[in-house]
């Protein structure tokens, strides 16, 4: 949808440099049901050595910024830009 969340992740490290930025898409998922299924947002690719990091979230924009969209009744259309998520957790995947 037009308010989908997208942000702008970056990854640094200790001493604040950044090793990963790049913008990622939250989609929408309705917590109203009891099982409501996992949703991820698109992958951001990163080498990582062990150690500890920083992840940085802020805001992107998404299709409810656009003027096109602004009669849109939903989020996102009349009442002004929706840009919001829920974060519940992060998922590394070791790519080989």
């Amino acid at each position: 949808g037009i308010s989908g969340g997208v942000k702008w992740l970056s990854v640094t490290d200790h001493s604040g440099k950044v090793l990963a930025q790049g913008g990622v898409q939250l989609p929408h998922a309705r917590v109203e049901k009891e099982r409501t299924p996992l949703v991820y947002s698109t992958p951001l690719m990163a080498k990582l050595n062990a150690g500890s990091y920083k992840l940085t979230l802020v805001d992107f924009y998404n299709m409810s910024y656009l003027q096109a969209n602004s009669t849109f009744s939903a989020a996102g259309g009349a009442s002004g830009p929706s840009n919001s998520a829920d974060i519940y957790g992060v998922r590394l995947l070791q790519v080989k």
